[in-house]
């Protein structure tokens, strides 16, 4: 019997790498947004001061990014067949890892352009694998019964 792409493990492995990076991206925001971290590496570097603006902008995408995480976490539940207990129905939550897909995507792109060494070569390279990582998991199939029969997406 021959194994589909992704399989479980795959799945399960891109999925503990793209939590671990978002949330890793999510520190390095917090971080920003208190001054722990230089806002230089952000923006293509054209800031050289925080101000208020720009730690608001790094605490929403520290949120951003939790969200996404949260979001990966469930989509790797539905193709593992783990337990949930949540509410949130399968094909909004396949809708919502395509739309962490796509918007990794674009970030990496907009990263790899940028003219600041830092964001172009070391968050390019961290966005474009959690792209990877969340392609693999938006790309995986539910598996079991439960109310999972409505997972149209995948």
């Amino acid at each position: 019997m021959s194994e589909s792409f992704p399989n479980l493990n795959q799945i399960e492995f891109a999925g503990t790498v793209a939590k671990c990076g978002f949330l890793l991206m999510a520190f390095i925001q917090l971080g920003i947004a208190c001054g722990i971290i230089p806002v230089t590496i952000i923006w293509g570097g054209s800031f050289e001061e925080l101000s208020p603006s720009l730690q608001l902008a790094s605490v929403a995408a520290a949120v951003l990014l939790v969200f996404m995480t949260f979001v990966v976490n469930l989509r790797c539940s539905y193709a593992t067949n783990h337990d949930l207990n949540t509410t949130v129905p399968p094909c909004w939550v396949s809708l919502s890892s395509w739309v962490v897909t796509a918007f990794m995507g674009l970030n990496t792109l907009g990263n790899l352009a940028s003219s600041n060494p830092f964001e172009r070569y070391g968050f390019g390279f961290l966005t474009a694998v959690l792209c990877i990582c969340s392609w693999i998991v938006s790309s995986s199939r539910v598996q079991g019964g439960g109310n999972m029969e409505h997972e149209t997406l995948a």
